[in-house]
C-alpha cells in the first residue's frame, strides 16, 4: 500500500483519537489479514459512542477532508442504519485517487447481523487504538465465521435448469435474460465449488474463491467472462456446462451423493443441438 495513503490514513486516525465519541478502531477487510497490496483500499471501523452515533456519523466526511487534498465522492451503503454505517469514500492525494471504507459501530446497539459482521472474528493484532477497552470487551463476544453451508444437490438442478433456459434466450438473441441466466450458472458452479473447498469463516464469495477453490478450477469459473458475441457465448458456456458437469461429479463421488448423469446428458445433448454452429 502506497506510503502516501497510508499517512494521510494515519493523520486521520490521529484526528478522531482525540474525539471523545470515538472510543476505538480496527482493521477490516484484507488489510486486517496482511493480504493487502498496493492497489488495495482501507477498510477501519470504527467503534462509536451509543449516544453520539448519528452525530458523530454526520461529520465523518468532515474529518475524511482534513487528511487528503479532495474528497471526490461518497458512498453510503443501503444497509445502513442505526447499529453499523458505512461510507465508502473516494480520495485524491496529489494526482492519484484512493478510497476508505469508513465504517461506523454504535458501541450500545450491534447485535443485528451486518452490525456483527463487522466485528466477527476480531483479534488483538487488527485493533488500531482501544482508548478504555471497549474494544477489547467486544473481542469477547465477537461472533465466530462459519464456512458455507450448500445443498449440493440443490445448486446441480438450479445449474441444469437454468442452462436449459439459455437455449431459448440464444436462439431469440435475447441478450439481457442470457446475461441474466448465465450469472445463475457462475454463482451455481462457485457454490458447487465452495462446498467442497471453503476453508474460512470470513469474506464473501470473491475472497473465499481466491483463497479456497483451486487454481484450476478458478479457470472454470473464469470462462463465464464471456464475449458478446453470440456464437463466442454458445461455444464458451457448452465449456462451462462440460466443466460444470466434471465438478459436480467429483464432489457427489467425494461426498457419496447421487449425481444427475441422465439429466446432464439431456440437456447438454439439447444444447448443442440447437445451439453450437459450425
Amino acid at each position: 500500500m502506497k506510503k502516501l495513503f497510508l499517512n494521510s490514513f494515519y493523520n486521520l486516525v490521529d484526528l478522531l483519537k482525540r474525539d471523545s465519541r470515538c472510543l476505538g478502531a480496527w482493521y477490516y477487510g484484507s488489510i486486517s489479514r496482511g493480504l493487502e497490496d498496493d492497489f488495495s483500499d482501507i477498510d477501519v471501523v470504527f467503534l462509536i459512542d451509543g449516544n453520539h452515533f448519528e452525530g458523530f456519523s454526520a461529520v465523518i466526511t468532515d474529518y475524511v477532508a482534513t487528511s487528503c487534498d479532495e474528497v471526490v465522492n461518497v458512498w453510503p451503503e443501503s444497509y445502513n442504519c442505526d447499529e453499523l454505517k458505512n461510507f465508502q469514500h473516494v480520495i485524491r492525494l496529489k494526482d492519484d485517487l484512493y478510497m476508505i471504507d469508513f465504517f461506523v459501530l454504535n458501541s450500545i446497539k450491534n447485535d443485528c447481523w451486518i452490525a456483527r459482521q463487522h466485528y466477527m472474528d476480531l483479534l488483538p493484532n487488527q485493533v488500531i487504538f482501544d482508548k478504555s477497552g471497549a474494544v477489547k470487551e467486544l473481542i469477547k463476544r465477537s461472533p465466530t465465521g462459519s464456512k458455507v453451508n450448500i445443498d449440493i444437490p440443490y445448486v446441480i438442478k438450479t445449474y441444469y435448469t437454468h442452462l436449459c433456459m439459455l437455449i431459448k434466450y440464444f436462439l431469440r438473441c435475447d441478450y439481457f435474460k442470457l446475461r441474466k441466466n448465465i450469472d445463475f450458472l457462475y454463482n451455481a458452479h462457485t457454490e458447487l465449488l465452495l462446498s467442497q473447498y471453503d476453508k474460512i469463516g470470513w469474506g464473501d464469495y470473491c475472497n473465499k474463491i481466491k483463497q479456497c477453490i483451486p487454481k484450476n478450477m478458478q479457470e472454470h469459473l473464469k470462462l463465464y467472462m464471456t464475449s458478446p458475441d453470440i456464437d463466442i457465448m454458445k461455444r464458451e458456456i457448452l465449456i462451462c456446462a462440460e466443466c460444470f458437469a466434471l465438478d459436480a461429479q467429483k464432489i457427489c463421488l467425494d461426498n457419496k451423493i447421487q449425481y444427475p448423469k441422465h439429466t446432464e446428458k439431456l440437456i447438454i445433448k439439447e444444447f448443442k443441438k440447437c445451439l453450437i454452429v459450425s
